[in-house]
């Protein structure tokens, strides 16, 4: 299974209500770098998605179970680097 890091752009913004305006002219998007196995990755769909932690369940094999699992979208993208695999 192939093991990729990701650095992508996410979108950030407010939840907790009321702000002044110059917190949010300060905002801007934040820069992430995601590490994971290939779970989904097919050319023609907007998105890739990876697993941080694949979980190894007896008869079922590693990576029937997952934990850490992100679907990034393409176009959020900056940069991918092949690990192993």
């Amino acid at each position: 299974m192939k093991l990729v890091k990701i650095i992508w752009e996410d979108s950030v913004g407010n939840n907790g209500g009321w702000m002044n305006r110059a917190h949010a002219e300060d905002m801007c998007p934040h820069i992430h770098t995601s590490i994971g196995y290939v779970i989904r990755d097919e050319p023609e769909e907007k998105f890739i998605t990876i697993a941080a932690t694949l979980g190894n369940a007896g008869a079922d094999g590693p990576g029937e179970y997952l934990d850490g699992v992100v679907c990034i979208p393409r176009s959020a993208i900056l940069d991918t680097e092949v690990i192993s695999g």
